[in-house]
């Protein structure tokens, strides 16, 4: 089945709808909340997640992170042909979910919220309706429509649309994902594969569902088969933009954050006037320690997207880490504005404030987030040391008292973060 006289074409099409929901997520206000944790496996794009900042005392000076890139990029490898057929593992594996550390310092990025749906590529424009003929046929009663065709209200017929194997087994593997089922929509995948070695979407949907389900070097693999294809196979464009992306993901929940570094700058190339990859070279540069280069990458983004509410954070965070908390204040303050309704931008604020010496304004920032989220543990727990420094004994035990009531392991979590 040959199918190059047409792929760039056809690809771009296929993936066009799974980009779009990526550009329109990546302006999504930042909703996420204070406890660390990986993304959910149905949304890939889901940025690292926040770890809280510190509680009220003196800072920290955060480590050194080593970079992830050791020596150069490992070659990628290829999808074995259809005699090896990599298959999904039997047990479901999940991201483990970490606890969060009230008094680190702020060095791990933050994240936008809400969930990046899957989108079905396959999802294809309706069919233009075909007229009813004018004339029955001369075996049929005037005013029966012809077998096979269904009336529409308006008066004209639509067929449903037909797909090729190909097609329909890349279809069903969209709709798998869509479904957070990542094993079955790896057979799909595979399925396609057989059909077609050479198209890039399949290898594309693998390395999504290895993504899911914590398969992280098979992934890259599957990322890497489609990016190493002949440029008349897979050009430039958006979608191997959202495949260096994809891949730099990947890499940097395997700890590689120079080689992410490397696939984000490359998705930066293809995507001039688009923040994310911007931002994800802001987030890997923090994870490398490599601080001012992050708060340049952030600004970077914020030049596309004024709005960016996540670049605001992260940029906040690192400056923390510098320890520069009135600068620190400014970005909350901007992230803030673009995303009233997230309560860890807040408590960050606050641990800012509070900070920089302004205690009645930390404690008013603490109030804010656990107005928005009432079970807010750390919140109270933080406005109760800084009331406590205020001479406010009677609201600071009673922050306490709430932060316990919430949590009873608060203190002892705090203790053993330092």
């Amino acid at each position: 089945m040959s199918l190059n006289h047409d792929r760039p074409r056809r690809l771009i099409y296929c993936l066009a709808p799974l980009v779009g929901v990526l550009f329109t997520s990546s302006f999504l206000p930042s909703t996420a909340t204070a406890q660390t944790s990986r993304p959910a496996t149905d949304d890939p794009f889901a940025l690292p997640p926040q770890t809280p900042a510190p509680s009220v005392p003196a800072p920290t000076t955060p480590g050194a992170e080593q970079s992830g890139a050791k020596g150069n990029v490992p070659q990628p490898g290829t999808v074995p042909p259809p005699g090896g057929v990599p298959q999904p593992e039997s047990r479901e594996t999940t991201p483990p979910t970490a606890q969060p550390e009230p008094a680190t310092a702020p060095t791990t990025p933050a994240a936008p919220s809400g969930q990046m749906p899957l989108p079905n590529p396959f999802q294809t424009p309706p069919q233009q309706p075909q007229p009813i003929p004018e004339q029955p046929r001369d075996n049929q009663p005037q005013g029966q429509q012809p077998q096979g065709q269904q009336p529409s209200p308006g008066g004209t017929t639509t067929e449903p649309p037909s797909y090729t194997p190909l097609q329909e087994a890349l279809k069903a593997g969209f709709d798998a994902l869509g479904k957070n089922d990542p094993k079955g929509a790896l057979v799909h995948f595979l399925d396609a594969m057989r059909i077609e070695p050479q198209e890039p979407t399949s290898y594309i949907g693998q390395g999504i569902a290895f993504r899911q389900l914590n398969q992280l070097d098979d992934a890259v693999r599957a990322f890497s088969t489609a990016l190493n294809m002949p440029a008349n196979i897979f050009p430039d464009s958006d979608p191997k933009a959202e495949t260096y992306l994809r891949r730099g993901i990947v890499w940097f929940y395997k700890g590689e954050y120079g080689i992410a570094w490397e696939d984000f700058d490359e998705a930066a190339g293809l995507l001039p006037d688009d923040p994310v990859p911007l931002l994800w070279k802001g987030l890997a540069r923090s994870r490398q320690n490599r601080l001012l280069e992050a708060v340049n990458e952030y600004a970077s983004a914020l030049d596309m997207n004024p709005r960016y509410a996540a670049a605001f954070v992260n940029r906040g965070l690192a400056y923390m880490a510098l320890n520069e908390p009135l600068k620190a204040v400014h970005d909350f303050n901007q992230a803030v504005r673009n995303d009233p309704q997230d309560p860890a931008t807040y408590f960050k604020r606050g641990v800012a404030l509070s900070r920089a010496g302004k205690l009645r304004e930390a404690v008013d920032s603490y109030s804010e987030a656990i107005r928005i989220k009432p079970d807010y543990a750390e919140a109270f727990f933080n406005r109760g040391v800084v009331n406590r420094r205020l001479g406010e004994t009677q609201a600071a035990a009673s922050d306490r008292a709430a932060a316990v009531k919430i949590n009873p392991q608060i203190e002892k979590q705090l203790t053993s973060a330092g």
